[in-house]
């Protein structure tokens, strides 16, 4: 596969289409991976697929391809066959912040996590890929890659809820063609405790 044989893929109506495509910042990713290492882009490509074919929806099978390839991009664009420990190290290292000041809440903590998801499942489909995916194991070199325990029982705060006059706010610029619909909806979410949609 060639770089021009990559666009043609990405253009075709496999990654362009809702029911069988990837949204246009995982495209974007692919290709630049594809700029680099078409070998990887074949993999890629094969994932998405399997994805299409397990009934995924647009949104799942994006994250799942732009987590590979931010795996790729991470460890220097090697080849996946050839990944090792010390690649998945960089590679968590990079989403794993630690304590700093303008994360308080941790958040990085749940993006390390997803990030640990949608990256084992992509591996086990590239070293197992004739195996069904429930029953694929976990390659050697990822035993100790595990998900991090929240270090917060809620990442909302209270000042995180909108307060009554956020509320009147949205309801007075609360504008369309079904305003009383959108109002009444809102009004249910906040009488019932629900986040607010706006």
């Amino acid at each position: 596969m060639d770089v021009l044989e990559l666009k043609d893929i990405l253009n075709s109506e496999d990654f362009k289409s809702k029911e069988k495509g990837i949204d246009p910042y995982a495209r974007n990713a692919i290709e630049k991976v594809g700029l680099i290492k078409i070998k990887n882009v074949s993999s890629l490509i094969k994932y998405n697929r399997e994805l299409r074919m397990l009934g995924k929806s647009l949104r799942h099978k994006s994250k799942c391809i732009y987590w590979a390839c931010r795996l790729s991009e991470l460890t220097g664009y090697k080849n996946f066959q050839d990944l090792t420990e010390e690649d998945i190290q960089k590679f968590a290292v990079f989403y794993n912040n630690g304590e700093i000041e303008s994360d308080r809440k941790h958040h990085w903590i749940g993006t390390y996590n997803q990030a640990q998801i949608h990256v084992i499942k992509f591996l086990k489909f590239v070293f197992y890929p004739n195996l069904p995916h429930k029953k694929r194991p976990r390659p050697e070199f990822l035993v100790n890659y595990d998900q991090l325990p929240r270090r917060e029982d809620f990442i909302y705060d209270a000042s995180d809820m909108w307060s009554d006059e956020d509320h009147a706010i949205y309801l007075k610029y609360c504008s369309g063609y079904n305003i009383e619909r959108d109002r009444a909806l809102h009004m249910v979410f906040h009488d019932t405790s629900a986040r607010p949609l706006g």
